[in-house]
């Protein structure tokens, strides 16, 4: 697994931070305009939750290339699976919003064919791939919200 995997994982890892970027830059500012309050998450919060989730698609990433493993290709593809999810929410919320959401544009055109071409190298098919999507509908969000509650403890 650990060389065919490598290249599309690293191009995920690279999309995810581009897109991080662009949310730690914008996403806040585009949050207090365009949906409700209810998240008490401050910018420096979501930065470092932000941070958090990329380290970890990080060492995801480096243990994929250099170790690989079950384990590793199931975490590879549930991550490949939220990250698509994301980009697929994105571009569904910036739809219903009438503004484009920070971070959809990179999803819309890295991460979500990032995600989908390490599906395909893990030799997920598109049946199989649905149902994992399906699955980084739900497990993104928890995910994130875990982070996001240790951020908020770990910067008052």
């Amino acid at each position: 697994m650990t060389r065919d995997i490598c290249k599309p994982a690293l191009a995920l890892l690279l999309a995810f931070a581009i897109q991080n970027i662009e949310e730690i830059l914008f996403l806040p500012s585009w949050m207090r305009r365009f949906i409700p309050p209810g998240l008490p998450v401050t910018a420096s919060q979501f930065t470092l939750a932000t941070l958090i989730l990329t380290g970890l698609v990080a060492a995801l990433v480096a243990t994929a290339c250099f170790r690989g493993g079950p384990i590793t290709r199931l975490l590879l593809i549930a991550t490949a699976a939220m990250l698509l999810a994301n980009s697929v929410t994105q571009i569904l919320v910036s739809a219903g919003r009438g503004s484009i959401m920070p971070g959809a544009a990179s999803g819309l055109l890295l991460q979500g064919p990032a995600a989908i071409w390490v599906l395909r190298t893990l030799d997920i098919r598109r049946i199989a791939m649905l149902a994992w999507t399906v699955f980084g509908l739900v497990a993104a969000p928890i995910a994130t919200l875990a982070v996001f509650v240790i951020s908020t403890h770990l910067i008052n």
